[in-house]
């Protein structure tokens, strides 16, 4: 059968008509419901380098500790890989090793070039919290995809004795004078010019200086201990119903985390 022009252009245009139907039809399948998202690579961060691993305490000058704090600049650098290259950010922090003590450095890295991100930071740290700080970087892109973690630690400490060393300022004896049968509860308030997180131990006995120690307690729990975080050091001793008359006289010293000890101090505690 013979088609004249007009048929010819008419076939023609349906034919068209139905491949653009087709490509449009495809198209909305790729972004339509019920269809699984193509799934982007995290990124991934490795060789990190960082300095200092080692703040010596005991090298700075006591102008440089005002109000207990120590200014210390954290350097680190980091290589980071993402196969689609969508990299958001790179961040790196920083946590002290002191429970319940929050992160002190959380950072975003420059880019260096070449898939290296870096940070230069001054960081404030406290000089009664001695330990190792742990540092960790990673990364995520645009599509919220987290990187492994790369992590290392700095050592924030002493190689010798340095700054103030703590002070008992009073010994208390509850009852006093002491009943056999009952609890004693001995109390040493003790402080310290780089702040109570820099006491390291509160020891008592009955020997100068306590060797024959017991440790005191300042977490609001142990050894009949009220208040946790005051200063105020506890501990706890069971009287004998058959102790008879006598004087006891009790040796407190404590020690903090910079290497120091105090002064022995002592109380008198009667049973009568």
């Amino acid at each position: 059968m013979l088609f004249n022009s007009s048929q010819v252009s008419m076939r023609l245009g349906i034919t068209q008509l139905l491949a653009l139907s087709l490509l449009f039809f495809v198209a909305a399948c790729d972004s339509g419901p019920g269809t699984t998202p193509i799934s982007t690579p995290a990124p991934v961060v490795s060789e990190l380098s960082y300095s200092p691993s080692f703040f010596d305490l005991s090298l700075v000058l006591p102008a440089d500790t005002v109000g207990g704090i120590v200014s210390v600049q954290i350097d680190a650098a980091v290589s980071v890989s993402d196969s689609d290259n969508n990299i958001d950010r790179v961040e790196v922090l920083l946590r002290s090793p002191l429970d319940g003590e929050p992160v002190i450095l959380l950072e975003p890295l420059q880019s260096a070039g070449g898939g290296v991100y870096s940070i230069s930071e001054s960081v404030d740290f406290s000089i009664g919290a001695l330990g190792l700080y742990t540092i960790l970087v990673y990364a995520v892109d645009d599509a919220a995809n987290i990187s492994n973690q790369v992590r290392g630690l700095i050592n924030f400490g002493a190689s010798q004795p340095f700054g103030t060393a703590p002070v008992i300022q009073m010994i208390e004896a509850l009852p006093d004078p002491a009943v056999p049968g009952q609890t004693l509860k001995m109390i040493a308030t003790v402080s310290d010019a780089e702040g109570l997180s820099n006491i390291l131990e509160v020891l008592i006995g009955t020997t100068n200086p306590p060797t024959d120690d017991f440790p005191m307690f300042d977490d609001g729990a142990s050894s009949g201990d009220d208040v946790a975080g005051d200063g105020r050091y506890t501990a706890s001793f069971s009287i004998p119903a058959n102790q008879p008359p006598d004087t006891t006289t009790f040796y407190v010293q404590a020690f903090d985390r910079n290497g120091l000890a105090s002064e022995v101090a002592s109380r008198e505690v009667r049973v009568q």
